[in-house]
């Protein structure tokens, strides 16, 4: 949230998102938080496995806005 402000759009600027998991027994806590940060018309998304993400984390999400 906080890169897409810095960017000068907002949340209900996104039109896809892209979330990458290192572990995918995380989808339905990631899926419920998503939720919380879309709750209404939530954007397109996929949800992507992967072995490792930089730094140890366990989430990543790309994110597409425009207005």
């Amino acid at each position: 949230k906080n890169a897409v402000e810095a960017a000068g759009f907002s949340l209900a600027d996104a039109v896809q998102c892209t979330v990458f998991l290192s572990d995918m027994g995380d989808y339905q806590a990631m899926n419920e938080a998503y939720l919380e940060y879309f709750p209404e018309a939530a954007p397109s998304r996929a949800c992507v496995g992967v072995r490792e993400l930089v730094r140890g984390l366990r989430v990543e999400i790309s994110l597409v806005a425009e207005k």
